[in-house]
């Protein structure tokens, strides 16, 4: 195989790289849209809408295309999710006490919902608007 052979295989994976990451891109934000248009439209609270789309945005819709990046630069995909699910499981495990809080958080948020955004509050003498 020759220099020329080699530069043409190469400029070939890039564009399909390139590609691949533009739709990516494209298809993250449409599904983080729908999901955030799906959630006002059933009347759940502004704050919640927009965590969960940016969760589908970035958690579920990037990784795809990245992995299949990664596959078609040459990086063997069950090596990746590996050292994802590894280091997922270092994070989990060395934050566990944050992340109780914050599935606390999240339950005081989603499920009892003491505060709407807009809504006027008087809290310890500060008063405001709900952002």
């Amino acid at each position: 195989m020759n220099n020329q052979d080699l530069l043409i295989q190469y400029a070939v994976n890039i564009i399909a790289t390139i590609t691949i990451l533009v739709i990516g891109s494209i298809a993250a934000r449409v599904a983080g849209n729908m999901v955030n248009c799906v959630m006002k439209l059933r009347g759940i609270d502004t704050t919640i809408a927009v965590f969960l789309s940016a969760l589908v945005r970035y958690g579920v819709c990037w990784h795809s295309p990245c992995i299949t990046v990664l596959g078609r630069v040459g990086v063997h995909n069950t090596s990746v999710i590996a050292v994802l699910g590894a280091a997922g499981l270092a994070v989990v495990l060395a934050l566990q006490g944050s992340l109780s809080n914050f599935a606390a958080g999240v339950l005081l948020w989603w499920i009892f919902r003491p505060l709407r955004v807009g809504e006027y509050v008087d809290l310890g003498g500060m008063a405001g608007t709900v952002n």
